[in-house]
């Protein structure tokens, strides 16, 4: 059994506004809604070389009632990768059966990880000629989501039951695309439902650009945000939209250069070298986030 961690101990001052699941103490699945002792769920898999050690946090807010405004705390940085208690273990072994897949994609582009902010890089990067499933990819990333944003399943039953029953084809809600773009630098992260902008305009445009997310996921060398159909932040940073991979039976394969379009190398907003102090965060209570700060740089060596 984990020790608590130190992100579960109370913090003097404060009241945590959701405390994370611990695995100790049952909670509904993120995928199935059963409600059971959870397992851990690493996203990305591990197979894509997440195992390291990471630093869990928590939205918290000062005691007193007149001082709530909500801050991020950290805790001690621990072994084990980015991971959640959010799935039950029989949804979490569904997940496993496509995580094969998403290693393998990320042996296809190790390359393309670009871990130096002072290097000028194209603003987008074209993929390599490389076989991979695109169903069993974003099926792995997509579940992996739904144990980090458990209200997922509750807003969308019909998606989160079309991945229970292995469907060979899995549609999106109308409102809801699962986007792509490559990692750059060295930090990760994982969280639940958050929006924000950056606070005076960014990217040569002079107002502030949205972004709004169900779940997100910073692990190089891809980035992915399940996210509303009007993130200008997105759209303007050239994310692929890649929901269409859902349509894909999980043993096709497809080639990644014909399928999907350059790539641009990002971070997220706030860990980039300009953006703790231009990005405002947006958070919900639903919100969990595991995240590190310096990934170590031989991370994709396997």
């Amino acid at each position: 059994m984990d020790r608590k961690s130190d992100i579960d101990k109370p913090i003097r001052g404060f009241q945590q506004i959701l405390p994370a699941r611990n695995g100790r103490d049952p909670a509904p699945c993120g995928l199935c809604g059963q409600t059971v002792r959870l397992t851990k769920t690493h996203v990305p898999p591990q197979c894509a070389g997440n195992t390291h050690k990471v630093g869990r946090s928590a939205l918290v807010v000062h005691t007193p009632e007149q001082d709530r405004i909500p801050k991020m705390v950290h805790g001690r940085p621990r072994d084990g990768g980015l991971y959640v208690f959010g799935l039950c273990p029989g949804c979490n072994g569904l997940q496993s059966t496509y995580d094969g897949a998403y290693g393998d994609l990320v042996r296809s582009l190790k390359s393309l990880w670009v871990q130096d902010w002072g290097m000028r890089l194209k603003w987008r990067c074209p993929m390599p000629s490389a076989e991979f499933r695109p169903g069993s990819v974003a099926r792995s990333i997509l579940i992996g989501m739904m144990g980090i944003n458990p209200t997922i399943r509750d807003a969308h039953p019909v998606l989160a039951k079309a991945l229970i029953d292995k469907s060979p084809v899995v549609g999106l809600p109308e409102d809801v695309r699962l986007r792509v773009a490559l990692a750059r630098g060295l930090t990760a992260r994982i969280a639940g439902p958050n929006g924000g902008s950056f606070g005076f305009g960014n990217l040569g445009v002079d107002r502030p650009l949205p972004l709004t997310s169900l779940a997100h996921v910073y692990f190089p060398p891809l980035a992915w945000q399940l996210s509303s159909r009007d993130s200008s932040l997105l759209d303007r940073e050239r994310w692929a939209d890649v929901s269409d991979w859902l349509a894909y039976d999980p043993a096709e394969t497809a080639d990644l250069a014909t399928l999907c379009p350059p790539l641009p190398p990002v971070a997220y907003p706030s860990h980039v070298p300009w953006g703790p102090t231009t990005w405002v965060q947006l958070w919900f209570q639903a919100a969990e986030v595991v995240e590190v700060k310096e990934l170590p740089k031989d991370l994709l060596k396997f």
